[in-house]
């Protein structure tokens, strides 16, 4: 319809950020993706992830499972203790609520996790290293920019990514990254914008 303006976020870029924060912290040299549901949205996130952990470390092993759910915690929470009896030391789920459980297993097994879409520190504290977060105040607050200074907005399918601010990493918790790997990290988030 003329009245609806779609905008969207680039998953793969924030997913890449975790990606390459898993393979660089993880001792096991075993990472683990857990999807909802296999379809072109969320394999953006897993094709995201998978590429920002071999960028780091080729060797790195990425554990994958699409859940076929986003609302089973229990389901989720299973999925993730496979994961971790394989070795798997951090977790990254685009899950929904199936992905909670994940994350709490993970607290459990003293292993670590990544939130998603927003900052999911306070579901596991011991846990939760970041967050891909989609920058939906950075949508709006342009979104009304736009208009304020046009009266309308020039695009009808915007794609924020990290060049646009629309994807970013929330913030580094749990673990401590060295100089050096904190570079390496602002390296890959200058070189995806």
């Amino acid at each position: 319809l003329p009245n609806i303006h779609n905008v969207t976020f680039k998953d793969d870029e924030g997913s890449y950020l975790i990606g390459a924060l898993a393979a660089m912290k993880s001792k096991s040299n075993v990472v683990g993706f857990i999807g909802g549901v296999n379809n072109p949205v969320i394999k953006r996130f897993e094709t995201g992830f998978i590429a920002g952990a071999k960028q780091i470390n080729p060797d790195v092993e990425v554990l994958s499972v699409f859940a076929g759910d986003f609302g089973d915690d229990q389901l989720g929470a299973s999925i993730a203790r496979d994961m971790i009896e394989q070795g798997a030391d951090y977790i990254y789920p685009a899950a929904g609520f199936t992905g909670v459980g994940s994350i709490l297993a993970a607290q459990e097994a003293g292993v670590h996790a990544f939130g998603v879409d927003s900052d999911q520190f306070f579901l596991a504290e011991d846990t939760i290293v970041s967050s891909m977060m989609k920058r939906v105040d950075t949508a709006v607050y342009q979104a009304i920019e736009e208009i304020a200074e046009t009266g309308a907005l020039s695009e009808k399918d915007k794609v924020l990514g990290i060049k646009e601010n629309g994807v970013s990493l929330a913030p580094i918790r749990v673990v401590s990254l060295t100089e050096e790997e904190k570079k390496l990290l602002e390296d890959v988030q200058q070189k995806l914008a």
